[in-house]
């Protein structure tokens, strides 16, 4: 007699419908063109509505210059939506929700609309060309005070390909030791017209051992990385302004007072965010946004490099 058999479930429409691609960036990747992968999150938490607003034109503007597309990842009611539309990008700010690739599950099953962290960004990214290209402002690190608190954009770097274009780590991690938690899990780390490890803001943190000068030098290095391993290259760049001498000491303040005020972890980065717009006098955001566009301009340079076999 013959074993019993059983039927498999049907599918959940959810996974059928799950992404949705707009007819620019679907063209892009189809011919092979340059396309610059954007994180959403700082729509939804990373920035005041107005100034995201502008952060983001800004960013796409830059891309635009270098004669490459911007791709806006996003979940939008349940879906993941690369090259977001203004409509869309208004139901992010709206939503103030920040997805990081664990809540990724629960959003689309649960019909959630919110902006995607770097690491989940590159995750899907991924999904929809083997060779992902990203531009952000800073990645999650090893946390400054718990070496256990380790962003799950780190985990991401190292398991999935992709090329990352950002300024080191944010303000509270720990860089010394989010760079060598990279090193010791094979991502590579290499410095753009620098040898230090940007935190953020500061340019002045440790020591790199590998560096760049140009767009198609990165590329070379990525391209020859790619032959061997599966995880990602962080391409980092310095803060184009310089920081005042008294950031430090706004940052240590702004984060006390989080803390205080804080009823979760999860709501400390955002009050510290807020503090210390305040306590520099909005210095911080406006150079936020200077630094979100020059690595989006370094990103699309290096998509351009890509996409025309320029590897020298």
């Amino acid at each position: 007699m013959a074993p019993k058999t059983t039927a498999r479930p049907a599918r959940p429409a959810v996974y059928l419908t799950v992404t949705r691609v707009s007819p620019e960036v679907r063209a892009a990747l189809n011919r092979g063109g340059p396309v610059v992968f954007l994180e959403s999150n700082l729509l939804a938490t990373g920035l005041p509505a107005n100034r995201a607003r502008r952060a983001l034109a800004s960013m796409a503007d830059a891309i635009r210059a270098a004669g490459a597309v911007p791709a806006v990842i996003g979940v939008v009611g349940g879906q993941v939506t690369a090259g977001l539309g203004d409509t869309e990008v208004e139901r992010i700010i709206r939503s103030g929700t920040k997805l990081g690739p664990s809540d990724l599950g629960p959003a689309l099953a649960g019909g959630a609309t919110g902006g995607t962290t770097a690491g989940l960004t590159l995750l899907l990214a991924s999904r929809l060309t083997p060779w992902p290209i990203l531009a952000t402002g800073g990645i999650g690190g090893v946390g400054a005070e718990d070496p256990a608190d380790v962003s799950a954009d780190l985990w991401i770097l190292s398991r999935y390909p992709g090329l990352v274009v950002c300024s080191g780590p944010k303000l509270l991690a720990d860089a010394r030791a989010t760079l060598e938690w990279l090193e010791t899990h094979g991502v590579p780390v290499v410095g753009y017209r620098t040898d230090r490890f940007p935190r953020f803001f500061l340019p002045d943190g440790p020591p790199l051992r590998h560096r760049v000068e140009t767009p198609e030098q990165a590329i070379a290095t990525w391209v020859a990385y790619r032959r061997f391993s599966g995880s990602s290259l962080l391409l980092v760049v310095p803060p184009p302004d310089p920081a005042p001498p008294e950031l430090e000491g706004w940052a240590a303040a702004a984060l006390e007072a989080a803390r205080r005020l804080a009823a979760t972890g999860a709501e400390v980065t955002p009050l510290f965010l807020r503090n210390l717009a305040e306590l520099s006098a909005g210095w911080t955001i406006e150079a936020n946004i200077e630094l979100l566009r020059a690595n989006a301009a370094v990103a699309a340079g290096c998509a351009r490099a890509l996409s025309q076999g320029q590897t020298r």
